[in-house]
């Protein structure tokens, strides 16, 4: 499984995978962690996949987890537990633990019923906050979605759609590629600079 996200996603310098309480407990629903809170927006969307269950070691669980992956930057795996992938080994550790966090939050939440989920307006205006400095800055050093690689076309799915790519705006300069996940420096989700690579 490791593997196949490795290969799938260059920018993959690090994966977590942990059998954490919360984390199976939730999982075993099979179904997607929702956006109930707004640090499930760190993680590249506005909820978190859930896997399909396939026994430890199969090349189905590898290519599942690694798709998943594809626009977040973790997933819970059906029946079995997490899986993150990060620039660096810091970063999937935090985004390992936020996830167990939210998890928790999840289960407690639902002990009252449903949870209010943000609404798709409420995303956006999240993922526009993002790229304010002292946000990026902050959501930068634990986790975030995959928003550093300049000259990468990506659109970043919500439920009503997607956050499509974008220009950057007068005064805002794309990353470089020595600069690319600096704090301060990354980018929004759908701010790809296509035009600027």
């Amino acid at each position: 499984m490791h593997a196949a996200i490795y290969r799938k996603h260059d920018e993959a310098q690090a994966i977590v995978h942990t059998h954490s309480d919360h984390c199976v407990a939730v999982s075993c629903h099979l179904r997607p962690l929702p956006g109930f809170h707004y640090p499930i927006g760190t993680f590249g969307g506005d909820d978190m996949p859930c896997v399909p269950y396939s026994t430890f070691g199969t090349q189905a669980l590898a290519d599942d987890a690694a798709e998943a992956l594809t626009h977040r930057t973790a997933c819970l795996l059906g029946n079995h537990g997490m899986i993150c992938r990060a620039p660096t080994l810091t970063q999937a550790v935090n985004q390992a633990q936020r996830l167990e966090i939210m998890c928790r939050q999840y289960a407690l939440a639902r002990q009252l019923g449903e949870p209010r989920l943000l609404t798709d307006a409420e995303w956006r205006q999240f993922f526009d906050r993002d790229n304010e400095p002292s946000t990026a800055r902050a959501f930068s050093r634990g986790s975030g979605p995959d928003r550093r690689r300049a000259g990468k076309c990506r659109q970043f799915p919500i439920a009503g759609g997607v956050l499509p790519c974008r220009e950057p705006s007068a005064g805002e300069a794309a990353p470089t590629a020595d600069a690319q996940g600096s704090a301060g420096n990354s980018p929004s989700p759908g701010a790809c600079f296509h035009a600027s690579a």
